[in-house]
Parts: structure tokens; sequence; C-alpha cells
């Protein structure tokens, strides 16, 4: 900011701001973006959720009980 008389003995000010970078909530336009990617990824979720839901078995789950069963016999 500057304040200093002009030439013809006016006052004159002169501003300027500059947006940080780590604060992006001032321009509407990178909350719409927020926005999109928070929405895309609560939609990423619920289509896991749906794949899980569907699943008849879980073979990983499977696996890893009949392996604690088999040293579990054993011992």
């Amino acid at each position: 900011m500057t304040d200093r008389p002009n030439t013809d003995g006016n006052w004159q000010i002169n501003l300027s701001w500059t947006q940080p970078y780590y604060n992006h909530s001032y321009n509407p336009f990178y909350q719409r973006v927020q926005e999109q990617q928070v929405e895309l990824e609560l939609d990423r979720l619920d289509a896991v959720d749906i794949l899980v839901d569907e699943m008849l078995t879980y073979p990983d789950a499977e696996a890893i009980i009949n392996k604690i069963k088999a040293k579990g016999g054993s011992q």
C-alpha cells in the first residue's frame, strides 16, 4: 500500500492483495472442485460397498481362516 501525494497535490492510494496458495477458500472455483472431489470419493466408496455386499464368499478371508485352522490343528 502506498500513501503519497500525487504530482498535482491530490492523494493517491494503491492497494494489492494476493491469495495465499494454501487457502483456496476465497475462490468459489476451488470450492466447487473440492466439493466435486469429495463427491467422487463418496461415489467410489459406495461402489466398493455395493461390490462387497454382492460377494457370496470372501476368498482372502477364507484363505486366512483355513491357514489358521491348519496350523492350530497340527500343533
